[in-house]
């Protein structure tokens, strides 16, 4: 690297003095680096604008083991072909949503504990906003990857055993989903914007199709609207008192094949499966489920609601309800067990309002609606929808002005286009797609070559690589650990063999 790195000027703008020297330059990292101090460790350190890479050399050879670095140029003017070799080192190409989801893809997130801010020189003074922004999508993404970690270890074994579960009742049988060719639908989340277009919708419910999110069944049940459908992604058995006002109701049902069995029993309609990727296991690449659609995760049954409605149909999508904020003292609209259950708990002294809903440490207000909170998971989900719904957005509304910005047009009036009822496409009578049990079958298969090659090995008999490739293949047995990194130690495959066993013992005792 050049010892006395040239002034460098963009636009008329110094951003690089020729008086600043290669020593004062790394001294400056070096005291940046000693300000972090332990911070330092297990950090993704950002650095905008690098120009030719005056200090990095320094960071670098500072840099832990754990640490890696994430160099973005957002001006091509400036870009250069600085290069360090090194494996802790990533270039973010584009500030778009998929080159970030794509440099995500090539961190080794599960190392990284912190995102720190670095500066080198003046270039990103041009772009600080931009920088800034993307700073904090680093951030919000290693908090999301942490998050779904935790809640990995918490629910990850529920997920595999409700997948299986679903998979090996004798009444599973995957079948093609209808189509509902161009009918407009409006997808309802519980939000409470849905209490507005309550009176409206059930006005004109033969004009369109309604699809719901499971916790905005029973408020539609109470203004007297039964929907077309209904969207389950719940592994928990928490939300079965969503159910509950449409008990026996001939509602179809989207659910997830990782959701609480006893869902598809709660309404006599049409069941209608997919799958949702709650982590990255081999068991999607190997599983022809060309029946049965997976979507990416999406965290909100109100996102998935509106994913569903996009395979459904091509015409237009109108959202109500899906507001990922609520009015002070208030989180959902009325008639939802959250509403429902807090008119229950109030007395003299226990007020109707909920708790966390009024201004404090743990929401924020909306910006520009002072009355409305949020919450960073809520934010997530808001952006998940925004970035689902962005490359159709000639075809979605958002109905009312409540809610968290997503991008798409805002609507304050029923659509004058749905004022008439339109020739709905019927619904093509579905045909089972595959046998019901063939899947079950073949993981009850591979776990048993599994649980007999790790008596083998017991017995020194069993090959290292042919085991490696099997747990490889079966990461759904472990992906849920603390420590999901595979390990072939004695240790570790006690503990896979104690899953495997469970598992294997489940699935035979269901399937015979």
């Amino acid at each position: 690297m050049n010892p006395e790195p040239p002034v460098r000027i963009w636009n008329g703008r110094t951003l690089h003095s020729a008086t600043t020297t290669e020593l004062s330059q790394n001294l400056k990292v070096a005291r940046q680096v000693e300000s972090w101090g332990t911070a330092f460790a297990q950090a993704l350190v950002f650095v905008p604008s690098p120009l030719e890479g005056w200090g990095l050399d320094e960071l670098f050879s500072l840099l832990p083991q754990s640490s890696c670095v994430v160099l973005f140029e957002k001006e091509p003017g400036l870009a250069v072909s600085y290069s360090p070799d090194l494996e802790r080192a990533f270039w973010l190409e584009s500030d778009t949503e998929e080159a970030i989801r794509q440099l995500f893809r090539r961190l080794p997130l599960a190392s990284l504990r912190r995102c720190l801010w670095l500066t080198l020189n003046g270039g990103w003074l041009l772009h600080g906003s931009r920088y800034r922004a993307v700073f904090k999508r680093l951030e919000g993404g290693l908090t999301t990857y942490w998050s779904n970690r935790l809640t990995s270890l918490h629910l990850g074994p529920l997920w595999v055993r409700n997948l299986f579960d679903n998979l090996s009742e004798p009444e599973f049988n995957p079948t093609h989903w209808p189509q509902w060719g161009s009918d407009p639908v409006v997808v309802c989340g519980a939000g409470t914007s849905l209490e507005a277009w309550l009176p409206l919708l059930k006005q004109h419910r033969q004009s369109v199709r309604v699809l719901a999110a499971d916790t905005a069944l029973p408020v539609l049940c109470a203004g007297g609207i039964e929907p077309d459908g209904v969207v389950c992604l719940e592994a928990q058995q928490v939300n079965l008192c969503d159910f509950l006002p449409a008990a026996g109701r001939p509602v179809a049902l989207f659910t997830d094949l990782s959701s609480h069995p006893a869902t598809r029993r709660a309404l006599t309609g049409e069941v209608f499966w997919f799958a949702t990727k709650f982590a990255d296991l081999h068991l999607w690449e190997h599983w022809q489920l060309a029946q049965v659609p997976i979507f990416d995760p999406m965290g909100s049954v109100g996102v998935a609601a509106v994913a569903v409605a996009l395979r459904l149909t091509t015409g237009p999508l109108f959202l109500t309800g899906l507001d990922f904020s609520w009015p002070q003292g208030r989180s959902h609209a009325k008639g939802a067990p959250a509403h429902t259950s807090r008119l229950f708990a109030t007395t003299r002294v226990t007020s109707v309002e909920q708790p966390r809903t009024w201004p404090s440490s743990f929401n924020q207000a909306v910006e520009g609606k002072a009355k409305f909170r949020t919450t960073g998971i809520l934010r997530g989900y808001a952006a998940a929808l925004a970035d689902l719904v962005r490359p159709v957005a000639h075809r979605v509304s958002l109905l009312g002005s409540d809610g968290l910005e997503l991008g798409i047009e805002r609507r304050h009036q029923w659509p004058v286009s749905l004022t008439s009822q339109p020739t709905k496409a019927p619904i093509l009578n579905p045909q089972p797609s595959g046998s019901s049990s063939f899947l079950a079958w073949r993981e009850h298969d591979k776990l048993s070559q599994l649980l007999e090659s790790l008596e083998a090995l017991n017995r020194g008999e069993a090959v290292w690589t042919d085991l490696q490739k099997q747990l490889l293949e079966l990461d759904y047995l472990y992906f849920s650990f603390a420590d999901p990194d595979l390990r072939l130690e004695s240790g570790y495959l006690s503990r896979i063999k104690v899953v495997a066993t469970w598992l294997h013992s489940r699935l035979k005792q269901r399937l015979t």
